[in-house]
This record gives structure tokens, C-alpha cells and sequence, in this order.
């Protein structure tokens, strides 16, 4: 169920993301990083009409990002005993195999932990977050595509072994363990049942809407004080007020100037991307 929910939400993130690094103008050299070799995206002017168009796509993309936490750290935790068998690979499609979630754990955890950081402008990191995000975001795509292209069989497979009625309906007393399976994630003696499936992802998806109940919150507070700078009558100094926090270190040169008066990071309430 984890990896559904996963596997829905992520291209969501990765597009926006990747939408963000475009709607700066790589073009025109104002986007960070500038020098990224054969990862060059397709541009396109970005439209001014909507102006809350960039606010939209950058808040899903910071929101289902930091919604999907609890979902990510929920789906490591049933498949930990996976990432630390050993030998760790015992033919070539299994070296494959362990090569992708190397990318895919490692991946999804850089550009949450740095995703999380940069958003709290709490740059300890030492190295340019944009470039990292960027290139660290391409190492998560290869190693998503990939396990998703070996894992998706094998998903399908569990997701139809048993409903979703079922699991809500079955309490922690009738919890039974799962088959063994040739990955070894199911215990050979296990211990009775502490906390049903059902309880799994309740827990979950509490934590999920907690994060998003917080994230909205801000986003909207900041939103609201952004709208009323973009309405000040010197519109040069209320986007001087906004590009003023941490990360205008962070923008190249002339790119001031190049921020548009009712798009960009003035009217998208200063989301951190």
C-alpha cells in the first residue's frame, strides 16, 4: 500500500521540481545549477497568466513532499531487513537490483533531508542546495525508474492478495503474519501482532495529515503576507524585501531584475524551492 501511495505522489513531486528549475529561465542563464550537462531540460516560457501558477505547482511540490515523509519512512521500515542481507547480492541481476536502491533510499533521502533544511533556511549543509537538489533529484529518478521497472510485478501481485476491506476489517488480535517470501522481509518465528495493519496505517496517515495541516498553514501565512507586499506601492523595494531572506545568496547574478513584478517569487508567496 506504501508503495502505491509512493509511486502516485513521487512523479508528482519530481515534475514539479523539475517545472520549478525550468520556470527560472536555464535559457537565459538564470537558472542554479547553470552548467548541467547532458541533464538539460526542454525550456519554454513560462506563462505569466495564471500568476499563481508557479504558487501552485511549488506548493505541491514542497506539500507532497513533506506529506509523503511518514509514507517514506513507513515503507523503509517494513523493507529494512532487506537493505542490510547479506551477501548483498548473489548474481548480476541482484547487484542490478541493489545498485537501484542505493540510488532510490540514498536519493529520496538527500533531497528530503536538504528539501527540509532549505525550507527553514537552515543552509548547515555547506554546498549550494540548489545544484545538490538538482543533481541529487536525477540520481533518485534513475534509481526510482529502475526499481519501480523491477518492483511493479511484484506490487501489483501483493496489492491483489489482499483488499483493502480486509485489512481495515481485521483487528490486531486477528493479525496473522505475512507468507514467507524469497526476500526474507517476513520474520521466520515472529512475535505475536503489537500493532495491526489497520493501526500501520492510521498512524501513517496521521502523521501524513499533520505535516500537510502544518505545511498549509505556513504556506498560506505566507502567502497572505507576500500578497500584500506585491501590492505595495514600490513594488522594487517589496521584492527587495522578499529575495532578502537566506536565499538570495543563492540567486546569479542580474537575477533581480529579471524576477517578474507579478509571477516568480514575489507572487508565490516566497516559497523556498
Amino acid at each position: 500500500m506504501f508503495g502505491l501511495i509512493l509511486l502516485v505522489v513521487l512523479p508528482v513531486v519530481i515534475l514539479t521540481g523539475l517545472l520549478s528549475y525550468i520556470a527560472y529561465g536555464p535559457q537565459f542563464g538564470q537558472a542554479i545549477p547553470f552548467d548541467v550537462g547532458l541533464l538539460k531540460l526542454p525550456t519554454f516560457d513560462w506563462p505569466t497568466r495564471p500568476s499563481w501558477l508557479y504558487r501552485l505547482t511549488q506548493g505541491l511540490h514542497v506539500g507532497l513532499g513533506l506529506i509523503i515523509i511518514p509514507v517514506v519512512l513507513a515503507k523503509l521500515w517494513s523493507v529494512i531487513p532487506r537493505l542490510f542481507s547479506w551477501p548483498p547480492a548473489r548474481s548480476i541481476a541482484a547487484i542490478l537490483e541493489r545498485v537501484s536502491l542505493l540510488m532510490l533510499v540514498g536519493g529520496i533521502l538527500f533531497e528530503i533531508v536538504t528539501g527540509v533544511l532549505n525550507i527553514q533556511y537552515d543552509y548547515i549543509f555547506g554546498f549550494s542546495f540548489y545544484t545538490a537538489h538538482y543533481f541529487g533529484a536525477w540520481v533518485f529518478i534513475a534509481g526510482f525508474v529502475a526499481h519501480v521497472s523491477i518492483k511493479f510485478s511484484k506490487m501489483m501481485t501483493g496489492l491483489r492478495s489482499r483488499s483493502m476491506r480486509s485489512v481495515l476489517a481485521t483487528s490486531r488480535i486477528d493479525t496473522v503474519p505475512e507468507p514467507s517470501d524469497e526476500d526474507g522481509l517476513v520474520a521466520r518465528n515472529p512475535d505475536p501482532a503489537t500493532l495491526s495493519r489497520r493501526g500501520m496505517l492510521a498512524v501513517v496517515a496521521g502523521g501524513s495529515a499533520l505535516v500537510g495541516v502544518l505545511s498549509a498553514g505556513q504556506t498560506i501565512g505566507e502567502s497572505c503576507v507576500a500578497r500584500r507586499c506585491c501590492c505595495h506601492e514600490d513594488v522594487a523595494t517589496a521584492r527587495a524585501q522578499l529575495i532578502s531572506r537566506s536565499t538570495a545568496p543563492q540567486l546569479p547574478q542580474g537575477s533581480i531584475r529579471g524576477l517578474p513584478e507579478q509571477t516568480g517569487i514575489c507572487d508565490s508567496s516566497a516559497l523556498a524551492i
